[in-house]
C-alpha cells in the first residue's frame, strides 16, 4: 500500500485540505454507515486535585458520563508517574455505579503484568460488571533504563509477543502443563488445569493498541479489536496527515482480520477536542491548548518535539470555537471509518468541570458525525417485554 501520493506533507489543520481528503473517492471504501459510539479516556491524576481525590472522583465521573449517553469509559495506565497504575480496582468500583457503559483500558502495557494474575482479575471483573469489560493492551517494549524487573521476564520483543499470545491462549481456555499428582482439590487428575473464573466472552472484547502497520496486522491475525490512539508510528506514514494514515490502517485491518470471531471486528480512535465556548472552564482549556502547542515542533505539523521517545506523527486537536470544532471533526477521515471515538479528558479539570466538558463534547461530536447513543435501561426493558 502506497503512503506517498498525493497528500505527502499536507497540513491537516487547513479545513480546505481536510475537505479534499475527506471527499476523495479513494477514501470511501470503509466508511461507517451509522453513528459512532462515544467514549472518554482519562489518565486519572494531574495537578487539579490530590491523587486520592482523583481516584475517588473518577467513580462518579463514570456514572455521570453514562447519564450523558457515553457508551464507554476508558482508563489510561501509567507506571512510575503520578497517574493511575492499577485500573482493575477502579473499574470494579465503577462497574457498581454504572449499568450500561462499557468499561476498560487504553491501554495496559502487557510487559508490566503477570499474565495469569491478570487473567484472573480481568475475568473476575468481567463477570462482576455483567460482561461489560473492554480491555486495550499494548505489547510495546520494556524501558530497560528502569530496574523494574520486567526486563528479566521479557528480555526482548519476541518474548513479549510470545507471552501475549500465551495470554490469549489461556484466555481461550487453554490448559497449563501440570503433573498428574498436582495438588488441586476438586479438580480430577485427568482434568485440564485452566485459569478461573472463566468469562468466555471476554476474548471477543480484547483490543490491541496499535500505531504501526505491523501492530495493525497483528491485531488482524489474532482476531482482536483494533485500538488506535491519536498517534501514528508507521515509518512510511510520517509525512502524511494522521487522518489518512489511520484510515488506511483501518482499511488494512478490515481486509485482513482473522475469521472465527463471534462478533464483528471493531476499531476505535482517540481524539483531543478542546472547544472554547465562553464558559468558566475556557481558561483551563486555553492552558491545555498552550501545553499541546508546546509539545509539537513549530516547523513540522503533527511532529512531536525531539524529546518524545517515539518517532511518530500526532493528530492535531480539534481546537477553537464550536463551529470550527464541528467542521474539524466532520472532516476527520479516520473518524468516518472508526466504530468508536475516545475523547481525551483533560487532567486539569475538577469533577464538575469534567462533567460539563463531556456534555459539551458529546453535543459537538453528535452534530459533527452523529453519535450512536446506547439504549436506555427502560428502552432495554421494553424491548425485553416485547
Amino acid at each position: 500500500m502506497s503512503y506517498r501520493e498525493p497528500y505527502t506533507g499536507l497540513d491537516e489543520r487547513d479545513l480546505d485540505a481536510r475537505r479534499a481528503i475527506f471527499d476523495d473517492p479513494a477514501h470511501a471504501a470503509v466508511r461507517r454507515t451509522g453513528g459512532i459510539r462515544l467514549g472518554f479516556l482519562t489518565f486519572v491524576g494531574g495537578e487539579a486535585q490530590s491523587i486520592g481525590d482523583a481516584h475517588r472522583s473518577i467513580i462518579r465521573l463514570f456514572h455521570e458520563a453514562e447519564q450523558l449517553g457515553y457508551s464507554a469509559g476508558m482508563l489510561r495506565t501509567r507506571h512510575f508517574q503520578p497517574y493511575l497504575s492499577g485500573p482493575v480496582s477502579v473499574l470494579a468500583a465503577a462497574s457498581q455505579h454504572t449499568s450500561t457503559m462499557h468499561l476498560g483500558t487504553a491501554v495496559i502495557s502487557f510487559h508490566s503484568q503477570e499474565p495469569i494474575r491478570l487473567l484472573e482479575e480481568l475475568q473476575t471483573l468481567d463477570l462482576v460488571s455483567g460482561e461489560r469489560l473492554e480491555i486495550g493492551i499494548a505489547t510495546g517494549p520494556v524501558d530497560r533504563r528502569i530496574a523494574s524487573g520486567w526486563e528479566r521476564r521479557y528480555p526482548d520483543r519476541a518474548s513479549i509477543d510470545a507471552g501475549f499470545e500465551e495470554f490469549l491462549r489461556l484466555l481461550d481456555g487453554g490448559a497449563l502443563e501440570a503433573a498428574p499428582d498436582r495438588m488441586l482439590p476438586g479438580v480430577a487428575s485427568d482434568e485440564p488445569v485452566i485459569v478461573h473464573p472463566r468469562s468466555p466472552g471476554l476474548r471477543e472484547r480484547i483490543w490491541l493498541g496499535a500505531g504501526s502497520d505491523a501492530s495493525v496486522d497483528r491485531a488482524a491475525r489474532l482476531g482482536l479489536k483494533l485500538q488506535l490512539s491519536n498517534l501514528v508510528a508507521e515509518p512510511r506514514a510520517l509525512d502524511l496527515p494522521v487522518e489518512i494514515a489511520q484510515y488506511r490502517q483501518i482499511e488494512r485491518y478490515l481486509s485482513a482480520v482473522a475469521g472465527g470471531r463471534r462478533t464483528p471486528p471493531e476499531t476505535s480512535i482517540s481524539r483531543t477536542v478542546l472547544p472554547l465556548t465562553g464558559s468558566r472552564i475556557d481558561a483551563k482549556t486555553r492552558e491545555n491548548i498552550a501545553e499541546w502547542e508546546s509539545f509539537l515542533r513549530p516547523d513540522a505539523p503533527g511532529e512531536p518535539q525531539h524529546a518524545f521517545k517515539l518517532r511518530s506523527r500526532v493528530a492535531h486537536n480539534a481546537i477553537g470555537d464550536p463551529a470550527h470544532v464541528v467542521e474539524f471533526l466532520r472532516t476527520d477521515l479516520a473518524l468516518a471509518a472508526a466504530d468508536v471515538v475516545l475523547v481525551h479528558l483533560p487532567s486539569n479539570y475538577l469533577l464538575d468541570e469534567q462533567v460539563a466538558f463531556l456534555a459539551t463534547v458529546r453535543d459537538l461530536v453528535d452534530e459533527a458525525i452523529g453519535v450512536a447513543f446506547p439504549a436506555t435501561v427502560s428502552d432495554r426493558a421494553a424491548e425485553h417485554v416485547s
